[in-house]
């Protein structure tokens, strides 16, 4: 049985995939940012660079509804692995087709075996945290609500304090922020009555965050000048392993479960919303997006460009959720539905 959406969380989804694909458009575009003076276009180049935050909500998300789940949900993997294989194999056929990039063996097998070879670093980490998910449901449920909270530091201060301060990784990979972030979801499910979920406290830490965040970017680009570190890390607060990226996410996720809404609206456009990250960063997509349709570093120093970055980031995401929908219509309910049908008549037989 599906289960209901919850509408603040599926609003946070959108939320996400808006930072994600507002932070695309600067990491992707060819803006150079290092050839700008200092000022206010390139100040919100900077802090709009929020796809980490975006990232970590989404994981934060699958912690929250899945802490309960004790078994593998095959279906649903299935369906996720064929959603990435379907867009990376459909688009790369249809630019083949339209001459628009050269075909070649090494490109059609990245294409037709997307996962394997990453070519989707977020799709590639989450089925392989979704693959784990059981066993870490597991253990965080073994856990005491003392000990689930000394793990999340532990995870935090190891993989994000102390590589935000020294700059040094000490062996993170994506999995371990997200099983980090998974954690953090899962505790905030588990545990309502936590003081950070308090409205005054979220705010405060919201705020401070917010705060740091903005300064950070401020000192760097009016001291970066006279420092090389500084001049490239106007945003290293906001890196996937900052901890302050981590605790931003945290207090953005804590304030949408305590929103009521409920809306068929905001669930339909959720659906989407891998979808709309599967088709806007494909590598091919990417480019042609950023450089050719919008061609986003023409207005790098324009006084249009934040009305320029908005429609470009709406327009995709709402021509990503046409088509997503669109698939889902004509492609995922017949085959599934039939696949459906197809197993529950041979397991009658």
């Amino acid at each position: 049985m599906e289960q209901k959406r919850n509408s603040n969380i599926e609003l946070l989804r959108i939320i996400a995939i808006i930072f994600i694909v507002l932070s695309h458009y600067t990491v992707h575009s060819g803006i150079d940012k290092s050839s700008m003076p200092f000022g206010f276009n390139r100040f919100i180049l900077e802090v709009s660079t929020l796809g980490n935050l975006g990232t970590l909500m989404f994981i934060m998300i699958s912690g929250y509804f899945l802490i309960y789940s004790n078994h593998l949900k095959i279906d649903r993997l299935i369906k996720t692995i064929f959603q990435i294989f379907f867009y990376s194999s459909t688009i790369y056929i249809i630019l083949v087709a339209l001459n628009i990039i050269p075909f070649s063996n090494n490109s059609l097998l990245k294409s037709i075996f997307p996962i394997i070879s990453k070519e989707y670093w977020f799709a590639t980490a989450y089925i392989i945290l979704y693959l784990f998910y059981p066993f870490i449901n597991k253990l965080i449920n073994n856990l005491t609500r003392r000990e689930h909270l000394k793990f999340i530091l532990l995870l935090a201060l190891i993989f994000f304090f102390l590589p935000t301060i020294t700059t040094n990784s000490y062996y993170a990979s994506e999995l371990i922020q997200f099983l980090t972030a998974y954690a953090i979801g899962a505790y905030i499910r588990k545990y309502p009555d936590n003081y950070l979920c308090t409205s005054k406290y979220n705010l405060l830490f919201f705020t401070l965050t917010s705060t740091i965040i903005v300064l950070s970017v401020l000192i760097s680009e009016l001291l970066g000048a006279n420092n090389n570190f500084l001049n490239h890390n106007a945003i290293y607060l906001l890196d996937r392993t900052s901890i302050v990226a981590l605790m931003h996410s945290t207090f953005i996720f804590i304030a949408f479960t305590k929103i009521k809404i409920e809306s068929n609206l905001i669930n339909i456009i959720s659906s989407s919303t891998f979808g709309v990250y599967l088709i806007s960063d494909n590598n091919y997509i990417r480019s042609i997006l950023w450089h050719d349709i919008f061609n986003n570093s023409a207005y790098q120093e324009s006084v249009y460009l934040i009305l320029h970055m908005l429609i470009s980031t709406i327009t995709t995401i709402a021509v990503c959720i046409i088509i997503d929908q669109i698939k889902k219509y004509l492609i995922d309910r017949p085959l599934f539905t039939s696949l459906e049908n197809l197993f529950v008549m041979k397991k009658e037989t």
